[in-house]
């Protein structure tokens, strides 16, 4: 398995793969959007329009493009219509004229949103300069006009010389004019035949080579006397061609007309030629001959298959560039999860590599392993890994098949990784200042929510303290009611110091992480109900206690007891009954496996709207509107059980009936 570590890779070369991909391309790169607007571009696609790249960017390809040719923005037009048609175009050929000079470029190109990237209609398009091989072709060509122009004149010396012959027999002419003009016809048909830019041979009908030319000795690098004899196959032709040789020359003795042959030839000293052959039987002098008629295409072959070789290479870093570009897409998608994102990463990397069909992939990060639904282990695998925060950031990519992996491809999953390194250090920072715009935005409303509970709880607080104090001189003479007054006035301050205790523990709960520890409940439920027997001593209360006979302890804090005298308090203070009666139920239950102490506070008080069972452990629910009441009190509660990773509710005493009295209930996690 091979491991590819980028931890210490140059990241700046990473960073800037796509830009230099498109500085050092000598063939010119071109994005353009659905409305022809050109998005980008590299500094030879600037070149061929002989303008910069800062002219370009942000104009309309079509204002280019006129100056390019007359009939540019008609082909582009075409080439558009095919690649949304077809996805992908390649070898479409626009020819340009500047200053009277022809250039000729072959354009692959190819629609991006393949790779599932939000914007539609973007087209990658990769002009390559082939005016050279235009040239090759022209002079090709032309050559090969040359060649059937000489063929013909051939013709004609051979129709010459039947004529001539004709003449001789049928009409007996002077035999000295005859002679004239067949030395005449011999004379320029070697002419032709010496000065021929192509290697011309010879041969009998026995197969002797009995003539050729002088670039016959220089393409086969043999002297002339070596030539001239029994003709060799073996010595002139590859051992694969030999069969092809020799069927050409029986249908060539047969008179039937051959197309021209791309074949091998052995040049001396063992150097192997690539030349097209015509075979031809002709007549000289009434004797019929084979003759061959070839021209080397070596460097054209060598060019065609450069060629080929680069469009391949080229083609492989398009998908490389596509890839990084649709990765980079990714992000801009709104309210992406990082899960989305590795996904979508998976999606687009068999198609960056060289047989997609059969690449799969995973990601292992965070303990976590994402994978591609064709997904399965294999020995052709590589590999690139980083750390984000002491958490390991791996890729994997598979071939299902024996399949070899270029250097490019290595490099490509590094950029890969250390990409997907960066997309997931900003989305951790973005859910940190999602996070943190919460806290502060919390600490805002309760801020607000104190500011409001104190300003109102404690103006009417400090109202029924006036009033008393007007009644206490008023009742100057009455010392019963001036006692009322006075312990009217000392239970408002009461009062006070509790919301100001209340909104200290709240406040606490909400903004720092309270430690747990094991807590003995039934010692707290005893402390909750002497504090309510002593806050309500001109009331009769009634309180009962169902319990296992042990010791039970759960995981809270010392503010437990602040639980237990908030709803033994409501029992007793929203209840119009005579005779208080309060039953307090502990037992032991399981959810999820995990073990809880039960808690129920069951009264004879007023009870609680069915519509009201939720809202009033919400801040700034009253109970009963009519009755000033501290106003924080379950609200209190619900914070602390929360806290507890516990749970509260209330239901009915007597189900069908709130009015008979509440059952409040709490879990609290047990403690081990």
């Amino acid at each position: 398995m091979e491991e590819i570590n980028i931890n210490n890779t140059n990241n700046k070369e990473t960073i800037t793969f796509l830009e230099s991909v498109f500085a050092t391309s000598i063939d010119g790169i071109l994005i353009t959007d659905a409305n022809q607007n050109i998005m980008k571009v590299n500094t030879a696609f600037a070149n061929i329009l002989k303008h910069k790249k800062s002219d370009l960017i942000e104009t309309n390809l079509f204002i280019w493009l006129e100056q390019f040719a007359n009939n540019a923005p008609e082909q582009w037009n075409n080439l558009e219509k095919r690649v949304l048609r077809e996805k992908e175009v390649q070898g479409f050929e626009f020819q340009s004229e500047i200053d009277g000079k022809f250039n000729y470029f072959s354009v692959n190109a190819s629609l991006i949103d393949e790779l599932r990237i939000s914007e539609r209609g973007i087209i990658l398009s990769i002009w390559r300069d082939i005016t050279k091989s235009k040239d090759y072709e022209i002079y090709l060509n032309v050559v090969s006009e040359k060649l059937r122009e000489s063929e013909k004149e051939l013709r004609e010396t051979e129709k010459e010389l039947r004529e001539s012959e004709k003449e001789l027999w049928a009409m007996n002419l002077n035999m000295r004019v005859v002679e004239e003009k067949i030395r005449a016809s011999e004379k320029k048909y070697h002419n032709l035949f010496e000065n021929s830019p192509f290697l011309i041979i010879l041969l009998d009908m026995k197969g002797i080579i009995v003539d050729c030319n002088i670039n016959a000795e220089i393409t086969l690098g043999y002297e002339r006397e070596e030539l001239l004899g029994e003709f060799s196959a073996n010595k002139f032709f590859s051992k694969e061609y030999i069969p092809i040789v020799r069927e050409s020359f029986q249908k060539t003795l047969k008179g039937i007309n051959l197309e021209p042959q791309e074949i091998q030839i052995i040049k001396k000293g063992g150097t192997m030629k690539w030349v097209i052959i015509n075979h031809s039987l002709i007549i000289i002098n009434n004797e019929s001959y084979i003759q061959y008629i070839a021209q080397d295409i070596s460097t054209i072959k060598e060019t065609r298959q450069q060629l080929i070789l680069s469009e391949y290479e080229l083609r492989e870093r398009v998908k490389d560039l596509s890839c990084l570009y649709g990765i980079s897409q990714i992000t801009e998608r709104p309210n992406i999860i990082l899960e989305e994102i590795i996904y979508h990463v998976l999606d687009i990397i068999p198609l960056a590599w060289q047989f997609p069909e059969v690449t799969c992939a995973r990601i292992l990060y965070d303990e976590k392993e994402y994978e591609t639904a064709n997904f399965q282990f294999s020995d052709w695998i590589i590999s690139a890994k980083t750390n984000i925060n002491g958490k390991s950031l791996r890729i994997e990519v598979y071939y299902l098949e024996n399949k070899h992996f270029l250097q490019e491809e290595k490099d490509l999953l590094k950029d890969i990784v250390y990409r997907l390194k960066i997309i997931i250090v900003q989305k951790q920072a973005e859910q940190q200042i999602l996070k943190s715009e919460e806290k502060y935005r919390e600490a805002y409303n309760n801020a607000n929510f104190y500011k409001d509970l104190f300003t109102h709880d404690i103006n009417n607080i400090l109202n029924a303290v006036r009033l008393s104090s007007d009644l206490l001189r008023e009742f100057h003479d009455d010392p019963k009611r001036q006692e009322e007054m006075r312990e009217i006035i000392e239970n408002q301050v009461k009062r006070g110091e509790e919301l100001v205790s209340n909104v200290r523990i709240l406040s606490q709960i909400e903004e720092t992480e309270i430690s747990l520890k094991s807590i003995k409940v039934n010692d707290v439920i005893a402390d909750a109900i002497n504090f309510l027997r002593d806050s309500f001593t001109n009331k009769k209360i009634d309180v009962k206690i169902e319990a296992p006979d042990k010791e039970l302890h759960v995981m809270a804090n010392d503010l437990l007891l602040d639980v237990f005298e908030n709803i033994l308090t409501n029992a007793a203070k929203y209840n119009d009954n005579s005779i208080i009666i309060i039953i307090i139920k502990l037992s032991e239950v399981k959810e999820q496996d995990k073990g809880y102490l039960k808690i129920e506070f069951n009264d004879n008080g007023r009870g609680v709207f069915d519509e009201d069972k939720e809202a009033i452990f919400r801040k700034g629910f009253k109970k009963d509107k009519r009755v000033r009441g501290l106003g924080i009190g379950l609200s209190l509660v619900k914070n602390l059980v929360d806290s507890y990773k516990g749970k509260i509710w209330v239901e009915n005493r007597i189900p069908e009936d709130f009015s008979k009295g509440s059952n409040f209930i709490i879990l609290i996690p047990e403690a081990n």
